[in-house]
Parts: structure tokens; sequence; C-alpha cells
């Protein structure tokens, strides 16, 4: 899997249809990047925590200090570190936001080329494109309140969720 993210580049909308393709694509990208952290740090955190009993139980027959005194210290750290950057990056929020927005940027391409009500008029490009800058900005809104702030990373008090 690549970490390579698509660049979203919304300087030429001549093409509406080609612009609504890169959000959704941007936003699919970013889903799906978001889900696999999301899944990698509750993996990390459920193995590790899950494996310091049964190390303790390893180091009553052998290797008495590895087994039981660094390998569970070791799986605690990285318990704790992988907990820390799930609850500031909030990779799980941030799947959830992503993937409706693909959703919702789809939706929207979808009544556009099928002319739905909406989109019926002579002035449908002009709105289809509003309807765009609309949804990216609301995207963008969003992503900005999960965002983490330096003091949340301080360890200070969180936002209202």
């Amino acid at each position: 899997m690549s970490l390579k993210l698509p660049e979203l580049d919304l300087t030429d909308i001549a093409d509406p249809v080609e612009t609504a393709r890169q959000l959704v694509e941007f936003a699919r990208a970013r889903a799906t990047r978001s889900m696999w952290y999301s899944r990698l740090a509750g993996s990390t955190i459920i193995i590790a925590t899950a494996s310091i009993p049964i190390f303790l139980v390893l180091s009553t027959k052998w290797l008495e200090f590895e087994f039981g005194k660094v390998a569970p210290t070791a799986l605690a750290a990285v318990a704790a570190v992988t907990g820390g950057f799930a609850q500031v990056e909030r990779p799980n929020e941030r799947w959830k936001l992503y993937r409706r927005y693909q959703r919702m940027f789809e939706a929207e391409l979808l009544r556009f080329e099928n002319r739905t009500p909406e989109y019926a008029a002579d002035d449908r490009v002009t709105h289809f494109v509003d309807r765009l800058n609309q949804l990216h900005l609301a995207m963008h809104d969003e992503w900005a309140g999960i965002i983490p702030r330096s003091a949340d990373l301080a360890g200070g008090e969180r936002r209202a969720q």
C-alpha cells in the first residue's frame, strides 16, 4: 500500500465532471489511508496488550528477565504509544469523514450526469460547480475540527465533541 496521496488541483475547473472525479479520488484515497491507520492502530494495541500475559506465563519457565520484564514493558510501551497516536490523530474519525464525503461527491456526480430534477435546468453546470465547492469547503471545515491542536499535543483540554 502506497502512502502517497493524490494531489487535488482545483485551479482549472473547465470540466466540472473531471473536478468531481478528482474530489472523489481525493476523498477515497484519504479514507483508505485513514482506514488502514485505524486498523493498524487497533490491531497493534490488541496484539500488544494480549501478548503481555502470555510473556508473563512464559517467564515462569524460560528467560525470566526477558519474558517477565523486558517483553511486557516493551509491549506496554508500544500499546501506549499507539493509543496516544490514535487518540491524537483520530484515524477512525478521519476515515468516517472522508468516506462520507467520497459518497457525497459520487452521489452529486451521479445526479449531475443523469440530469436529475435539480440538474435539469439550463444553469446545471453552475449549480453543480457551486455544490461541489460547498461540499469541498464543508469537508475541509469538518477536517479542521479533527486535526490536533497544539493544546491537544501538549496534554491540554480537548475540544467539545
